[in-house]
């Protein structure tokens, strides 16, 4: 006689699954590290209002100011931390980032006080040297100082050493442009060509390219640098500091200045510390003391994953320190992860809108990631971002009267080591919202 016959609901079955359940404290570490250095001032302060075992010690920043709220007027660069955002305050925030002496840093501060609109030096640099009470050397190099941070061309005298400043940084100037504006300006203006071309030995068409380079100068960096830092109605809090030694290591300082410092509060005296262990209220402060360690705790273990994702990042990205975007290599999430042992969404939440101040400026460090071109050879060493650098410089370097298609930018670029096919082109142009070829003509 057949058995009984088994439905399948009824067979019994019995598996093993590892399951990884985040605790309150793996949350809260979490949702600091994604906060950028703002947001987590507010966060940070709200918790401690609510803890009474939470001390809030006031970062440097906040200390320096008197009770009126002003700061010591004894060095321009104490007073420019509350400052709004102005010309003079964005050189002197680059002014810190530089690692130069004290001195000369306070000293091409008090020279970045006393530019003009244009960001020329509004005063001879003699007279600064007479009230700063400096050598004429000493003030030379205060000035050099100046006119190495950005914009180039800031701290200029006049014309011609502000278009001289900006071709210093052109890794390639126009041959001749360098001739024209050191010698020839007001010819240029008076457009008398053949003396220049008599002075110069430049053919007509070198001419031409060098004049389409000068022109494509700032002769008044100070008012894009001004007007960038007037349009914005809050000025960007970095979370990190980024720039080369004296000796060419890569420095990486967290901005902890803005953060607030959290310590437990001593109850040894207080009416908390009467509190008995069978006490109803014992609990109360139990939670709070757990709690405000494990707030430490986050923000300790944020500081220390943070400083680790931004070095990593700079570790590949240094030769971006020395040559801007065009250096820029392949980075994603999954590449620093693997190489700090962290995984992947940690990594994000360390990059998600953190922003790190660099000698060229301050930016999001996901700025700083970027995919290949692509599989094999050269490709592999190029980032994207990189690429579309060079597009951008190949199209404004142009004849406007015989701009260049698509494919020549292609040739262009394959020249450069970067090999993007025509419609790559085409869909980086578009990105950058470069108009076609036929649309440039005679822009």
């Amino acid at each position: 006689m057949p058995g009984p016959v088994l439905q399948p609901q009824a067979l019994l079955r019995q598996e093993q699954r590892q399951k990884l359940a985040l605790t309150q404290q793996m949350r809260q570490s979490l949702a600091l590290l994604a906060l950028p250095a703002a947001e987590l001032d507010r966060a940070v302060r709200e918790l401690a209002a609510d803890n009474p075992l939470l001390e809030i010690r006031e970062p440097a920043a906040s200390r320096r100011l008197g009770g009126r709220g002003h700061a010591s007027a004894a060095d321009p660069l104490e007073r420019a931390a509350a400052a709004p955002p102005t010309l003079e305050a964005e050189l002197i925030a680059q002014l810190r980032l530089s690692g130069a002496p004290a001195p000369l840093r306070r000293a091409a501060a008090w020279l970045a006080g006393n530019l003009d609109e244009s960001g020329w030096l509004a005063l001879p640099l003699a007279e600064a040297a007479e009230r700063l009470r400096l050598s004429a050397a000493e003030a030379e190099a205060a000035l050099r100082l100046l006119q190495s941070l950005q914009p180039a061309g800031i701290g200029a005298r006049d014309l011609r050493e502000c278009l001289l400043l900006q071709l210093d940084r052109e890794p390639e100037p126009a041959p001749g442009a360098r001739e024209l504006a050191a010698r020839w300006l007001p010819q240029l203006a008076a457009r008398r060509w053949e003396e220049i071309a008599a002075g110069t030995g430049l053919s007509r068409a070198q001419l031409e390219e060098a004049r389409r380079a000068l022109l494509r100068l700032d002769p008044r960096p100070g008012q894009r640098l001004a007007a960038g830092a007037a349009g914005r109605t809050q000025a960007v809090v970095p979370d990190a500091l980024v720039r080369q030694g004296a000796a060419g290591e890569l420095l990486v300082e967290l901005a902890a200045a803005w953060e607030p410092r959290l310590s437990l509060a001593d109850i040894g005296s207080g009416p908390l510390a009467a509190v008995a262990r069978g006490h109803e209220a014992y609990a109360y402060v139990e939670s709070c003391r757990r709690a405000a360690r494990a707030l430490i705790g986050g923000l300790e273990q944020r500081r220390e994953t943070l400083a680790r994702v931004v070095r990593a990042v700079f570790e590949e990205q240094a030769a971006f320190l020395e040559r801007g975007w065009p250096a820029l290599r392949p980075l994603t999430l999954a590449d620093v992860a693997l190489r700090l042992g962290l995984h992947e969404s940690t990594v994000s939440r360390a990059v998600s809108g953190k922003q790190v101040r660099t000698p060229l400026g301050t930016y999001p460090l996901k700025a700083f990631f970027s995919a290949a071109l692509g599989r094999g050879g050269a490709a592999e060493e190029v980032s994207a971002a990189a690429a579309k650098q060079r597009l951008a410089e190949l199209v404004a370097a142009e004849c406007r009267e015989r701009p260049l298609s698509d494919q020549q930018l292609a040739e262009r670029l394959a020249e450069l080591g970067i090999p993007l096919s025509r419609r790559t082109v085409a869909k980086y142009r578009a990105e950058l919202r470069i108009p076609s070829s036929s649309s440039r003509r005679g822009d």
